[in-house]
């Protein structure tokens, strides 16, 4: 089993990476230009993601940093990923860190594998074309006829402003009551759900039983061409089709502007080839880490009833000095816990 004995940790030699809060137009301006896969823009929010550039600054790669461990959400970004995946690993070196990119492409993951890190397929990125978004047909019936049930029970959707007092307070009460009904969905991590995250970049559309918001679809951009279907928040007691009128209604919107892609994100663990869950111990134990505190199954079944017309696989990669276990700990303690 490739597991390294924890050690006293050694001194990194070189500083840690620039602040994206410092470098925000920059890397701004790159999301818009060549961002391309669900949750890439969670580097502008709150967190304090770091930013390596290549010597050109036509790509970059975000980090988060804990312990002996560096964790790149989704990879880099812009026309060179090979320079910009180059210059992390030399920053690892440096700083005598594990690294690990966390649904990575598989473009990616193959630069990855030829610099002699190992990969993993961990799940499928599904997007819908909204150049040709429609409703009609078998493919999608389920969500049509979940969101005709909402229709004929007198549910209603609208775009939601967070700047108006009673949008927000309404946003608030129903995210409450989501998190509420299940522990897990409390986390604090950069993948929490939190609407007020990178407001200035977002969209909300909610829909409303009697007046009263019981579900709301929070999306963030993908680039300058698509969105992402991000939070998808619906009171318990909603009415059924709620959430998936929201979502429709968003999808309809988008489509109406001209943007031509969304993503609904990644689907842990699933593949339309079969299942993805691991065999190796450690990975096993991982797995399962994550399994109860995201609950893969729950996510993915909602997710996949909008039926994507692009499917991608997404990957893990890391480098060997990844595979510590007080490394494994503190990219535990990322995907869990807020950086402060």
């Amino acid at each position: 089993m490739l597991v390294e004995l924890a050690s006293t940790p050694m001194a990194p030699t070189s500083p840690p990476a620039p602040l994206v809060a410092d470098q925000r137009a920059e890397v701004r301006a790159i999301l818009e230009d060549h961002g391309a896969l669900a949750g890439s823009y969670a580097v502008l929010g709150p967190d304090p993601w770091r930013v390596l550039f290549t010597d050109d600054r036509s790509s970059f790669v975000p980090l988060l940093e804990h312990g002996g461990v560096v964790l790149c959400w989704r990879g880099p970004v812009g026309p060179d990923p090979a320079a910009a995946l180059d210059v992390v690993l030399d920053y690892c070196r440096s700083r005598r860190r594990g690294l690990f990119i966390l649904e990575c492409d598989a473009a990616v993951a193959g630069l990855c594998r030829a610099r002699g890190m190992s990969s993993r397929h961990i799940g499928t990125e599904v997007a819908v074309d909204l150049t040709s978004f429609s409703l009609a047909g078998r493919r999608r019936s389920k969500l049509r006829l979940a969101v005709n049930h909402a229709r004929g029970v007198g549910i209603t959707w609208r775009p939601l402003d967070p700047s108006d007092e009673v949008d927000a307070r309404s946003m608030d009460q129903v995210e409450a009551a989501w998190k509420a009904e299940r522990k897990e969905r409390q986390t604090d991590s950069f993948l929490r759900t939190d609407w007020q995250d990178l407001m200035a970049h977002r969209r909300y559309l909610g829909a409303f039983d009697r007046g009263v918001l019981v579900a709301m679809v929070t999306s963030t951009p993908l680039s300058a061409k698509g969105w992402y279907l991000h939070d998808l928040v619906r009171h318990p007691k909603a009415e059924r089709g709620a959430l998936e009128g929201a979502i429709t209604s968003s999808l309809e919107a988008m489509a109406n502007e001209g943007f031509t892609l969304a993503s609904s994100g990644p689907l842990p663990m699933w593949s339309p080839e079969g299942d993805l869950t691991p065999t190796g111990a450690v990975s096993k134990a991982i797995y399962h880490q994550f399994d109860r505190a995201f609950r893969f199954a729950s996510i993915n079944r909602f997710r996949l009833k909008l039926d994507g017309d692009h499917l991608e696989p997404i990957f893990v990669t890391y480098t060997r000095a990844s595979l510590r276990p007080d490394r494994i700990w503190s990219l535990v303690h990322l995907l869990h816990h807020r950086l402060r």
